[in-house]
């Protein structure tokens, strides 16, 4: 090794330092190689992401134009007020499903028609008292709310006069009354 320092001319030292030189921007280009074949990827990401923005801002500027009827409004109201009644601590039953209709009854009277039942009917079961509590809050902290139909079915198969156990499954109607405008 010594040797070679002792021999080292200027052609020589100017090949050294050309060799080392190369070697690192080698290194930098191929780093900027793995970089630039990153961004590449995160392009093609990035078109996917533009579409469905552009989905979801015009699925906004519908349910915009929605939320600006009464009508939606008043409804969604309604169905809020259920199911945070049916999730109370002396209720609990969870998820339910809300189908409601509008049926007109005389002269500038409006009957909004909401029907009840829980989400998942086949597992869901639930004791008298779940459900007499919910029916009775609906009730109590609804201004205009009445329950006009309750149908309460036993979970499972019983021949008559069998004592079964407390489990339940409900179907309800509410009626609100309202004047038309």
């Amino acid at each position: 090794m010594s040797d070679f320092f002792r021999n080292l001319n200027l052609p020589r030292f100017i090949i050294l330092i050309c060799l080392t030189a190369s070697a690192v921007l080698g290194y930098f280009v191929f780093e900027r190689t793995e970089r630039f074949a990153q961004i590449q990827r995160e392009l093609v990401m990035v078109e996917k992401v533009i579409k469905e923005i552009q989905q979801n801002s015009m699925e906004l500027e519908r349910l915009q134009a929605l939320s600006r009827d009464d009508k939606f409004k008043e409804d969604q109201a309604a169905e809020s007020f259920i199911r945070q009644i049916s999730g109370e601590q002396v209720v609990q039953l969870g998820q339910v499903k809300i189908q409601n209709r509008a049926k007109p009854q005389g002269k500038g009277i409006l009957d909004k028609i909401y029907e009840l039942e829980p989400q998942h009917s086949k597992e869901q079961k639930f004791s008298r008292d779940q459900i007499g509590n919910f029916l009775y809050l609906l009730e109590e902290r609804g201004t205009g709310v009445k329950v006009t139909s309750i149908d309460l079915r036993p979970v499972g198969k019983f021949r008559a006069g069998e004592i079964t156990n407390d489990e339940w499954t409900y179907k309800i109607k509410l009626t609100s009354r309202t004047k038309k405008e």
